[in-house]
């Protein structure tokens, strides 16, 4: 016995977001998916009738774009505030080792953090006015791309 209609709609629904979430992130299958439950819930209240497969398209078109056209903007917000909520606190008291020359107070040098060469400064808070080539120093926080850092003693 196959399954009605509205099951149909809820399951496609379901599968749209798990692939959103799971494969394509910021291809836009959310808003076909929340689209497809939303039909699925329209047919089982009897607004659109199971038989009618075009009134069922067309409201399932119309709001994977009222949905897209709505949540778009918010969605991408918050997609990118948790992309970056961190700010790479996360290496703050870490270790770091100068490189490429010493690390001079008011200029940008280089510090090598986990394998990778970044941008590194002497953090305000310091007292000495030079890190020295190859010396570790301690991460106090990142500006940026910008290391900030300090002697380790």
């Amino acid at each position: 016995m196959p399954l009605p209609e509205p099951y149909l709609w809820l399951i496609a629904g379901m599968v749209l977001v798990a692939l959103e979430v799971l494969t394509a992130p910021g291809i836009g299958l959310v808003f076909g998916g929340l689209a497809a439950i939303i039909v699925g819930v329209v047919i089982e209240t009897g607004a659109i009738d199971q038989a009618n497969h075009a009134a069922q398209f067309a409201c399932w078109f119309a709001l994977t774009c009222l949905t897209g056209f709505l949540l778009w903007k918010p969605m991408k917000n918050w997609r990118m505030k948790s992309r970056h909520s961190g700010d790479y606190n996360n290496m703050a008291g870490g270790t770091a080792t100068v490189c490429d020359g010493d690390l001079v107070r008011g200029k940008t040098g280089k510090a090598k953090w986990s394998g990778t060469v970044m941008n590194a400064e002497i953090d305000s808070s310091s007292s000495v006015d030079k890190i020295e080539n190859g010396q570790l120093a301690e991460i106090v926080s990142v500006e940026g791309i910008t290391l900030k850092l300090r002697p380790k003693h």
